[in-house]
């Protein structure tokens, strides 16, 4: 039994370092992350700010507060602005070679909010990371870079 455990695990190792080398995201896990960023970013549009804060993972909510995740998209991000079905991934990236990688980290997603007439587009940027059995959001920026 302890021998399957350990093949099972090195099995999963293995093809975790393996997906982690290739430099795009397989395509079942770049639409998930696609999916639950969009789902992060109209929550926020919404102005479902608990909603969007249990999407992150323990650290971030350990670290940054709903009213602060609210304080930081409110300051980039107004009331004026509601573009929610007109979100959109620009980009996903699987972070190989990035500085700011971490252990159980999965990928990096950069979903604009496109301009209205009263103002300028904006974005907001994710690193996805594995806690657990769950991919949840590690990091968040908003605002253009």
């Amino acid at each position: 039994m302890l021998r399957s455990t350990i093949g099972a695990s090195a099995l999963t190792l293995g093809a975790l370092f393996a997906v982690g080398c290739r430099q795009e995201l397989p395509e079942p896990e770049r639409e998930r992350l696609s999916a639950d960023a969009l789902r992060f970013a109209r929550h926020l549009m919404a102005r479902e700010y608990v909603a969007a804060h249990a999407m992150t993972a323990r650290a971030y909510q350990a670290r940054v507060s709903v009213d602060s995740l609210e304080h930081a998209f409110e300051f980039s991000v107004p009331r004026s602005m509601r573009p929610t079905d007109s979100l959109f991934v620009l980009m996903t990236d699987p972070m190989v070679g990035w500085g700011a990688r971490q252990p159980g980290d999965v990928g990096w997603v950069y979903v604009v909010i496109p301009a209205d007439a009263t103002r300028d587009g904006e974005a907001v940027a994710m690193i996805f990371a594995r806690e657990g059995e769950v991919m949840r959001i590690r990091e968040v920026e908003i605002g253009r870079p």
